[in-house]
């Protein structure tokens, strides 16, 4: 005769604590981590579309600050051993090249000046 087999109790539901945060989604290299995991899922207010003149003086005052440093000259990615770089990074993007834009006239709309302004980081 078969013996009779037991049934297993459900494990009992755990209640995950407040302060852990779930588990985010995609593979390990596009997920977020640190302060830039808030701000990837906080909502974040409309950026007032502004006119070209107007980003011109938004371009200056960003190369001012002593935290725009990285981002003012394009990255040398064979001084810093980067060989995967332009794989990588396929519209790399820094503020001189942003200011000379501007100043060329390439851009024909502050939609554009957005764009690249947005690619920096």
């Amino acid at each position: 005769m078969p013996t009779a087999r037991k049934k297993r109790a459900a494990p009992e539901a755990t209640v995950a604590s407040p302060s852990l945060e779930p588990e985010p989604e995609g593979p390990p290299s596009k997920r977020l981590r640190g302060p830039a995991a808030a701000t990837a899922t906080a909502e974040r207010p409309p950026v007032p579309l502004l006119s070209v003149q107007q980003y011109v003086s938004v371009v200056n005052e960003l190369l001012k600050m002593e935290a725009a440093a990285p981002f003012v000259e394009p990255l040398d990615y064979v001084a810093y051993g980067l060989p995967d770089y332009p794989k990588i990074v396929k519209h790399p993007m820094d503020l001189g090249t942003i200011q000379s834009k501007l100043g060329f006239g390439s851009y024909q709309r502050g939609e554009d000046v957005l764009k690249d302004v947005r690619r920096l980081g």
